[in-house]
């Protein structure tokens, strides 16, 4: 009995599609890991064009599911508590997720957070473009999937993120660019842009007065 092996570690096509870690896959993902995540998981890691491969979907949307795993570990870690592992691992490739969800408000006390910038992030996501120099925010209109702020955003909401330099959602090339020389102002970051529509030195008073207003709330 004690050398039995488990259903995940055996050569066989999977459809218990009760089983949590049932998938549908492709037929080369099916004959490879026979529907199973736990066994494509147990193999190391994969690159976002393997796993497409093997599920079917398109590198985006595997950043996608990416984003929902990491949400759903954070939720866990604040309910459970973290072991030393699970620790490292998520500050490594979440950042210090420390509270679900990542949002302007504690959510045990209900108090604001004045240090959590995802709010700004989630609602001032379109209003940052306005303060991109004209010849780039074609680029940072790109959307990410952003796991910490659990919603798309523009790239150029990216830029100003104090996490940006370890997230695993934004391309290489753009990790440890200076945001000073895509935004006006020499904005580098949240603050910068929240104390430039303070001042009136920005140049879209709307759009500074609508984050003043969420600075303020």
């Amino acid at each position: 009995m004690g050398d039995e092996k488990k259903c995940y570690e055996l050569d066989f096509v999977c459809h218990n599609t009760k089983c949590r870690y049932w998938e549908k896959m492709t037929p080369e993902g099916e004959r490879l890991y026979g529907n199973c995540t736990l066994r494509v998981a147990n193999e190391g890691p994969h690159t976002l064009g393997e796993i497409s491969t093997i599920l079917g979907v398109t590198k985006e949307r595997v950043r996608q599911l990416e984003a929902q795993a990491l949400r759903r570990l954070a939720f866990q870690a604040t309910k459970r508590g973290l072991d030393s592992a699970l620790e490292e691992f998520i500050t490594e490739f979440y950042g210090d997720v420390t509270r679900w969800p990542p949002g302007a408000h504690s959510t045990h006390s209900g108090r604001r957070t004045e240090e959590d910038e995802m709010a700004y992030i989630r609602v001032g996501n379109d209003i940052f473009l306005e303060f991109v120099k004209d010849k780039y925010k074609s680029a940072l209109s790109k959307k990410i999937a952003c796991a910490r702020a659990s919603c798309m955003v523009n790239l150029a909401a990216c830029m100003l993120c104090r996490y940006r330099s370890k997230c695993i959602f934004v391309d290489e090339k753009w990790r440890n660019a200076d945001p000073s020389e895509f935004f006006i102002e020499n904005i580098t970051n949240i603050d910068a842009l929240v104390e430039s529509c303070r001042t009136g030195r920005a140049r879209k008073a709307s759009k500074a007065q609508k984050i003043l207003e969420v600075y303020r709330e």
